[in-house]
């Protein structure tokens, strides 16, 4: 079987993702790390990186990100990213002052948004629950940035897919309509050098 390395910058949620690790009997382990100071310990040494829902919003500098995740791939290695579509990040949540019942599709940001969004509103994917939370800084990134940054690091990007069913939770009643991208999922490969 395949072994497994999880990082995250929250003593938390390393701390839940090895409890349910050991209780699943999983061949993995997890790694309280910035993944911007990792240094040379992890290049050429995963078959597949992983990021999904809510994780690149965390990452203000997203050429950096990709460049590690060059370095880290094996040469031919995937990349695959199942995430909140930037489309969203126009609408509001349904816990947020401006959200507006009859017109949830009412755009109340700016898609090429330049500042980090500064909040304390949490939000559990997998409960489906929002929640007050520590404030904190998560960064809104334009399409266009991401596929540039993953494609100017080696790898080369396989498949681009859009669907209208909503991995963060927060916008599930939108999903009925079918009408606006609330995901999306993303296969890249490093190329063989």
């Amino acid at each position: 079987g395949a072994t497994g390395v999880g990082f995250d910058i929250s003593d938390e949620f390393i701390a839940e993702a090895s409890a349910i690790a050991k209780s699943a009997n999983l061949n993995c382990r997890f790694v309280r790390a910035n993944i911007y100071d990792l240094d040379t310990e992890y290049d050429n040494t995963f078959d597949l990186i992983l990021f999904t829902a809510g994780a690149l919003t965390w990452f203000h500098d997203l050429g950096r990100l990709f460049e590690l995740v060059g370095r880290m791939l094996k040469p031919e290695g995937y990349l695959v990213i199942y995430e909140i579509h930037p489309f969203t990040n126009l609408l509001a949540w349904k816990d947020e002052p401006v959200y507006e019942a009859t017109n949830p599709y009412k755009i109340v940001y700016k898609y090429f948004r330049d500042t980090p969004w500064v909040d304390n509103n949490g939000a559990d994917y997998i409960g489906k629950t929002t929640y007050k939370s520590k404030t904190f800084t998560s960064f809104a990134h334009k399409l266009s940035d991401i596929i540039t940054a993953i494609g100017s690091n080696e790898i080369i990007i396989k498949e681009f897919t859009e669907y209208p069913h909503d991995v963060s939770a927060a916008l599930e009643g939108l999903e009925k309509d079918k009408i606006v991208p609330l995901s999306y999922t993303i296969l890249g490969r490093k190329s063989k050098k």
